[in-house]
């Protein structure tokens, strides 16, 4: 539906290059970076608000790169909602339909409809001035939904927003996907709305697309070290192979040695272990286990619906445990545990 070949857009300060993205029709792709990664510069280069030093892109196998904005029939909705203060919510939504010189009768019709979908027609003649947060992000919502367009482009939509409002943000986009099946690009850096939204993601670091795919297979198995701080993986081991076949393990320290059991296709350095992977007991929970370790809860950060443990075994990890199960384990601060790393959750790169 959407295609970046070779895009490259440079600044006397910054380099920005995309060689290859595909968005599939009615995909949700969400774009994760760090602040100054090139993420909105992204967007506007898709938007038509920017054009590219070289490189080409299509909508629907027609080269847009040079086609105006308003040509193309995307719709944008920014962190800050850029609503029109002088407009109230009904001419803010009616802007675009205006300028399309739809008939007023047909208008109205679709204003109605737009703002009963999205739960805001108490809005209805409201200022602009005097709405929360939340509503002037749906009001924009609704600007750009009833537009029809092929591809809604989302700027951090949720970054302004306080935790409650953000998830009835979430649900309603997850609803605006289900009942209207729009492409939807999205950019963020916050990698749990990606996980809880996307159908595919990629993360940018300095104007480059560093690794995309699959949320799972983003967050499970990272490229590098930067993608997997990034996507919030706690366990990144450094060290050594060492050893052939079931003899295989993985060197951290002196007095630390992870048993692997076979050869990696690369000579890695780094050695990932997904958190759900790292089972914490009081005693032997499998004494054959050549992965099981005595260690030392370092500290229980409660996080909403889970408790990460922080864990000493001459290095730091981190395991989830609900509350249920911390309960049952009687678990605290400064306790005696015995961990089992799951080789099932091993990912080296």
């Amino acid at each position: 539906m959407l295609k970046v070949l070779g895009i490259t857009k440079n600044y006397p300060n910054f380099s920005f290059k995309v060689d290859e993205l595909f968005i599939k029709k009615s995909n949700y792709f969400v774009l994760l970076g760090p602040t100054g990664s090139g993420k909105t510069l992204l967007m506007n280069l898709l938007a038509g608000l920017v054009l590219p030093t070289r490189g080409e892109v299509y909508h629907q196998d027609k080269n847009i790169t040079f086609l105006s904005p308003e040509k193309r029939g995307f719709g944008i909705v920014y962190q800050d909602s850029a609503l029109f203060p002088h407009l109230d919510v009904v001419n803010n939504i009616a802007f675009g339909l205006k300028i399309k010189k739809i008939s007023k009768k047909d208008i109205e019709l679709k204003i109605k409809n737009i703002m009963q979908k999205l739960d805001i027609f108490y809005l209805y003649g409201r200022d602009i001035n005097n709405l929360s947060g939340g509503e002037k992000q749906r009001v924009a919502i609704a600007r750009a939904l009833v537009l029809e367009p092929d591809l809604l482009l989302f700027d951090e939509p949720f970054s302004a927003l306080d935790y409650q409002t953000k998830e009835e943000m979430i649900r309603l986009l997850k609803q605006i996907q289900k009942d209207y099946q729009p492409t939807i690009f999205h950019i963020t850096h916050d990698f749990e709305d990606a996980l809880t939204l996307a159908d595919k993601i990629a993360v940018m670091k300095e104007g480059r697309i560093i690794q995309q795919g699959k949320p799972n297979q983003v967050f499970s198995k990272p490229f590098n070290r930067f993608v997997a701080n990034f996507v919030g993986a706690k366990n990144v081991i450094s060290g050594r192979l060492k050893g052939q076949g079931e003899e295989t393990s993985f060197v951290v320290n002196e007095q630390l040695e992870i048993q692997i059991g076979y050869n990696p296709s690369e000579n890695f350095s780094n050695l990932a272990i997904s958190s759900e992977y790292i089972i914490i007991s009081k005693g032997f929970l499998n004494e054959k286990s050549p992965n099981s370790f005595w260690g030392q809860v370092l500290d229980i950060i409660p996080k909403r619906g889970i408790n990460e443990v922080e864990i000493d075994i001459g290095l730091k990890v981190y395991s989830f445990l609900t509350t249920r199960s911390l309960q049952e384990l009687g678990l605290k601060k400064n306790d005696k545990v015995n961990i089992t790393l799951d080789s099932n959750g091993f990912h080296f790169f």
